[in-house]
C-alpha cells in the first residue's frame, strides 16, 4: 500500500514538474478565472469556474464543522480540492485548469 501511495506521488510530482515547464513561457500570460484561495461549502467540477460570491469567509464555514478548502497554483494552472471534517482534512483532490477552463482530475 505504501508503495502504491509512494508511486502515485512520484508519478504527480513528475507531471506538475512537466507542467511547470511548460506554463513557465505563458504563466505570466495566465489569470486565474478565480480566486487564488477559497473556502465553499460544496464542490463540483462542473461549477467552475464559480463567482467571486460564491467564496465564503473561514468563519462562516468553519461553524459547519465541514467545509471545502480550494487554492490555485498560477504557475502550474492546478487546482486543489480539500475537504476538512470538524478541521481534518479528509480528501485531496488536485485538478489541471485546461485552456477551456474545464477541469481535469489528476
Amino acid at each position: 500500500m505504501r508503495h502504491l501511495f509512494f508511486m502515485k506521488s512520484i508519478v504527480l510530482g513528475i507531471f506538475l514538474l512537466i507542467q511547470l515547464a511548460q506554463a513557465k513561457n505563458d504563466s505570466q500570460a495566465w489569470k486565474s478565472p478565480v480566486a487564488s484561495s477559497c473556502y465553499l461549502e460544496e464542490f463540483r467540477p462542473e461549477d467552475f469556474p464559480w463567482k467571486e460570491d460564491k467564496c465564503l469567509n473561514y468563519e462562516e464555514v468553519f461553524k459547519n464543522h465541514q467545509y471545502i478548502e480550494t487554492s490555485v497554483s498560477k504557475q502550474t494552472k492546478v487546482l486543489t480540492v480539500k475537504t476538512y471534517k470538524q478541521g481534518q482534512v479528509v480528501e485531496t483532490k488536485t485538478y489541471l485548469i485546461q485552456d477551456n477552463l474545464k477541469l481535469k482530475p489528476l
